[in-house]
């Protein structure tokens, strides 16, 4: 397989709702400045294929195609069953392959990339009613920020997706167009509201000592728990919503699993002042996420 990485065009259509104060989404940017064509095509192929195979990914990003010709997405869900079927899974992978040849190829008209890159960059926001083109639009900036930069959140971002689609589905009517409300920049998801951001701008971080609890009612997805765990003993938080519970727990169990990756001594106080995620998670959908730091 060989896709040509449109590096010119993601950059268009990341520059029109920079995110400048993101460090990772300013990464990305600065990577496809300057990668070489070649490497940057081996990651698109692998953004194509992580992308295309995927139903939720297909339904967020081309809700327009899917609505025309249902078929294509019931024909990606076939292949992801397919490939459990011994004697259908080489056969599968192999429409699969070419499934996404023929439509991650960004340069010809009529493919989904092609279409999905041109509305990006064309498409007026003011006029499109809702979240609708927003919630597509930074669901395509987390899949650049973290196939580029944040590679080892890939599954964890791709599992939040999965869960805000449930939710779309069968929940009534979820925020921001289905898309997430609460970003994290940490694991690459842009979110309507930054959750680094709106700590900052609440300015009482500074106040939080480690022999201190606090409570969270209405948390969401739980990053704002997340990040306050970094600085007090224990966090409660209250949301009703099992979906978002759902999500703050799978966010928090990836971002603790990493910590200890980067550091694996519980007791290195360097992980916890630089990466500050030593905690231990449970989820219940009844009442909420609890989120606990180690005092010692």
């Amino acid at each position: 397989m060989t896709l040509c990485c449109p590096i010119q065009s993601i950059l268009a259509v990341l520059a029109r709702f920079p995110r400048d104060d993101d460090p990772y989404e300013c990464e990305a940017r600065k990577r496809l400045a300057i990668q070489p064509q070649a490497e940057a095509d081996v990651v698109w192929e692998a953004l194509c294929r992580r992308v295309l195979l995927n139903p939720t990914f297909v339904r967020v990003l081309w809700p327009d195609q899917i609505a025309a010709h249902r078929e294509g997405l019931a024909q990606v869900r076939l292949w992801q069953e397919q490939r459990w079927v011994q004697h259908l899974a080489a056969a599968a992978e192999a429409d699969q392959t070419n499934w996404v040849e023929a439509q991650g190829d960004a340069a010809m008209p009529g493919t989904l990339m092609h279409a999905l890159l041109v509305y990006l960059s064309e498409c007026d926001a003011a006029r499109d009613p809702g979240f609708g083109f927003l919630a597509r639009y930074y669901s395509f900036r987390d899949l650049i920020v973290s196939q580029w930069v944040l590679p080892d959140y890939i599954s964890t971002l791709d599992r939040v997706f999965s869960l805000l689609d449930e939710q779309a589905q069968q929940w009534g009517h979820p925020y921001c167009g289905g898309y997430a409300y609460q970003g994290y920049a940490r694991i690459g998801l842009a979110g309507a509201k930054p959750t680094e951001k709106r700590l900052a701008g609440y300015m009482f971080m500074d106040w939080l000592g480690r022999d201190m609890s606090v409570l969270e009612i209405g948390a969401n997805n739980g990053f704002m728990a997340i990040e306050l765990a970094r600085r007090v003993s224990r966090v409660d938080t209250i949301e009703y919503n099992p979906f978002l519970v759902e999500i703050g727990r799978v966010v928090a169990e990836a971002v603790r699993s990493m910590s200890s990756k980067l550091s694996p001594n519980p007791n290195h106080k360097i992980g916890l002042s630089e990466i500050g995620f030593w905690f231990e998670v449970t989820a219940d959908s009844r009442s909420g996420l609890s989120v606990t730091a180690p005092t010692g």
